[in-house]
């Protein structure tokens, strides 16, 4: 199969990323996730179809424009206090509206691509990337889409790029596809959110078993792939000592003793609002002298630490 007839589901592709990997990065967000994080700084990239996104700060309002109220024929887009909104219950996704929205207050969240669309876009920054850099692949879950994902690496170690990868762990890593997005995967960030199957449950919507099952697997059977474990530190879901410790435990159980931690910020509040979502999280800040103790007990188990 021609990778031209490849085609997935990407929300974005961010140029000069801050996501982590070496040098400067080109990032691709991909749509699809196995998780339901309550949690999740990219609800755009949950489902594995576009959804129509709503920016109102952008609206130039119904006196000045008002086009996309005649585009829908499901009447799901109104207007109150001079910008556009969305009836949720009404709304089917169609993007209709978004071709007659000149201001880009209406969009999609996702649009179908191939590895060499994708690639096309990445070469823009090819000048700036080359030197050490490449591209990360985020989402989202890239291992919804391993052929795609394989393709799109393929095509960067053709033009001298590395790739990262971002994943949640929750894949088959037996199919043969994702065997071999792996290994076409230079740098691996592994999420660790929880060492207790029925809390991660809770929190994501799946056990953890089978991604700690893939997390140890991949360490002994893809010995040259550079694998980063990580964990987004959430208040009053992960952030207690016996879990950290556990968690610190099972990454040294892999013969590792590095590990990222990440410090959750909640400012993806205005993302959840523009697609018409609840977002549940309280918001709750870690405290600085929380995550000293956290870093305390990670290097307790004899792990180095990197705080992102």
């Amino acid at each position: 199969m021609s990778h031209e007839s490849l085609r997935c589901l990407v929300s974005g592709i961010q140029h000069f990323s801050p996501c982590p990997g070496h040098g400067l990065r080109t990032t691709i967000f991909f749509a699809g996730c196995p998780l339901r994080c309550f949690w999740c700084c990219n609800p755009e990239c949950r489902l594995n179809r576009p959804v129509l996104v709503c920016n109102t700060e952008k609206c130039i309002g119904q006196s000045l424009c008002g086009h996309c109220l005649d585009s829908c024929s499901s009447s799901a887009i109104y207007s109150s206090k001079n910008a556009i909104r969305v009836a949720r219950d009404r709304c089917v996704n169609c993007g209709e509206c978004v071709s007659r929205c000149p201001s880009g207050a209406l969009f999609m969240s996702s649009r179908l691509m191939s590895p060499e669309e994708i690639m096309e876009d990445v070469l823009k920054d090819k000048d700036y990337v080359m030197n050490g850099g490449g591209i990360t692949l985020s989402g989202g879950e890239p291992m919804m889409h391993p052929q795609e994902a394989a393709a799109l690496m393929r095509l960067a170690h053709a033009e001298g790029l590395h790739t990262a990868m971002e994943t949640c762990g929750f894949f088959d890593l037996d199919a043969p596809h994702t065997i071999a997005a792996l290994r076409e995967t230079d740098l691996l960030f592994f999420s660790i959110q929880h060492s207790d199957p029925l809390a991660h449950r809770r929190g994501t919507g799946v056990d953890n078993s089978r991604i700690l099952c893939n997390f140890e697997r991949i360490v002994a059977e893809f010995p040259q792939l550079e694998i980063n474990s990580r964990t987004l530190i959430v208040p009053d879901f992960n952030d207690d000592d016996t879990t950290m410790r556990n968690i610190a435990r099972i990454v040294k159980r892999t013969g590792s003793f590095f590990h990222i931690l990440e410090v959750f910020s909640p400012i993806c509040q205005d993302k959840y609002a523009q697609m018409g979502l609840p977002f549940s999280y309280g918001q709750l800040a870690l405290p600085q002298e929380r995550l000293e103790a956290i870093v305390d007990i990670f290097q307790e188990e004899g792990l180095s630490v990197e705080i992102h």
